[in-house]
């Protein structure tokens, strides 16, 4: 500050406001890296992250519907990269919304366990959030989120992350340590039905787009340039250390894999996958 009596330069103090909040909160992550999967979210590209994500908007509204409350009651208060045995993964922490805490995170504390077999495992004739989301009205009618599931007018800055697919995979890693995401060939689960037909319609849309070539393979779809040859991937295997029939697509053209690009940009970000290839 400068006055007429104090010609001094400029000071600059900074000051912050803090309000305090004490609440209940819960942070979810898994333990193990399933082989053959990453859940790195600086390593994917999106994918990971997106995923996270959309686990917890999936487990907001499952309890949403359970305890007939409103989805924003539980809020996403931190975003991390944590170290596990063998490397990182992503995980989120919820709070209650309200100062002093309303019991809904905690609800879900005591609940967990009961609470991910709801998700994963639903009765098809529930009346649950988990049931609607992989009913055949909503799941053919959805490719990776819609107003009818994850989106709403208060979410809108996650709206280009959400997919309940991936959400609905990662919940299936905090439950099973062997979870493949279809490197083994079962597409049967929920979240993995029809993604080989999705992934080459993307593929074949993708190449006749930007004058590219679509390239047959017996597993895997792949789209071949000029320059190189892209392998069209889940956004949660592994292509550092692959394995499953992802190992067996590379095999099959002898390793000549110079880029792979997963379906969740693939989607979204077209333009920013074109510059990879």
């Amino acid at each position: 500050y400068v006055t007429n009596d104090n010609p001094s330069p400029n000071k600059y103090e900074t000051l912050s406001l803090v309000a305090g909040k004490t609440t209940d909160v819960l942070k979810f992550r898994p333990h193990k890296i399933p082989s053959g999967l990453t859940l790195d979210p600086i390593s994917a590209h999106g994918g990971v992250k997106a995923a996270i994500y959309s686990a917890s908007f999936i487990l907001k509204s499952e309890v949403a519907k359970s305890q007939d409350i409103d989805p924003n009651e539980i809020e996403i208060c931190n975003f991390q990269r944590s170290g596990v045995t063998g490397g990182y993964v992503g995980d989120l922490t919820l709070s209650d919304k309200l100062p002093n805490g309303s019991g809904f995170v905690g609800w879900i504390q005591k609940n967990w366990s009961g609470l991910l077999n709801q998700m994963l495992h639903p009765d098809v004739e529930d009346e649950s959030f988990s049931a609607f989301l992989i009913s055949d009205e909503h799941s053919q009618s959805c490719s990776s989120a819609c107003y009818d599931c994850l989106m709403s007018f208060w979410n809108m800055r996650y709206h280009g992350l959400l997919d309940w697919r991936l959400g609905l995979s990662y919940l299936r890693c905090l439950d099973d340590r062997d979870y493949q995401c279809g490197l083994d060939g079962n597409f049967n689960l929920p979240e993995l039905m029809n993604w080989q037909d999705h992934a080459d319609k993307l593929t074949q849309n993708y190449a006749m787009s930007f004058n590219f070539d679509y390239h047959e393979n017996s597993i895997i779809p792949m789209i071949k340039t000029k320059n190189s040859l892209a392998l069209i991937v889940h956004p949660l295997w592994d292509t550092l250390n692959p394995s499953g029939i992802l190992k067996a697509a590379i095999d099959e053209v002898d390793g000549e894999i110079d880029v792979f690009v997963d379906t969740f940009n693939l989607l979204r970000r077209p333009g920013w996958c074109r510059r990879l290839m």
